[in-house]
């Protein structure tokens, strides 16, 4: 137990312990529903030359960042860089209390440099660089076969990038 204690306080101090022994944020379990694996994830699609909505390879888009980060990223631009853990949750009293990191203030800028590279991507997919949709996508398997049972598309979001 103490030996846990001293990457925590420098977790709390903003310094990030190499290699982190803390789990990150997120871990556990996928859950199972009525008999079904139930997992969901991002995924972004912009409109091609014509005006088709298709499925972006976040690969290439988030690229040179690694794919591992581009779940937390498509969150970001969702949540619109605000933290999706809700005030006065108990998790959200915890981590105020650790302090996990510093908060960096986002302007009109950052977003407007943002937008402006995503465009880049875009354009080198050979996509429409006026819009993207971000839709939540939640994929049903059966735990015995592993085939799928059905897949859903909702919380669709439009992002505009101008």
């Amino acid at each position: 137990m103490l030996f846990l204690i001293a990457p925590l306080v420098l977790r709390s101090l903003s310094y990030e312990p190499y290699p982190a022994i803390l789990l990150p944020d997120g871990s556990g379990t996928t859950p199972v529903i009525n008999n079904e694996i139930v997992f969901s994830f991002d995924e972004v699609y912009a409109q091609d030359n014509r005006q088709q909505w298709v499925k972006v390879n976040t690969t290439d888009l988030f690229d040179p960042m690694p794919d591992p980060y581009t779940g937390s990223i498509i969150r970001s631009l969702v949540t619109d860089g605000k933290s999706s853990i809700t005030e006065g949750s108990k998790k959200h009293k915890i981590l105020k209390y650790l302090n996990p990191s510093r908060k960096i203030a986002v302007d009109k800028e950052d977003i407007k440099e943002m937008h402006t590279w995503l465009k880049k991507k875009l354009i080198v997919q050979q996509l429409d660089t006026i819009k993207i949709n971000i839709s939540r996508v939640t994929i049903y398997t059966s735990p015995q076969s592993g085939k799928l049972i059905r897949k859903t598309i909702d919380d669709k979001k439009i992002i505009l990038l101008n």
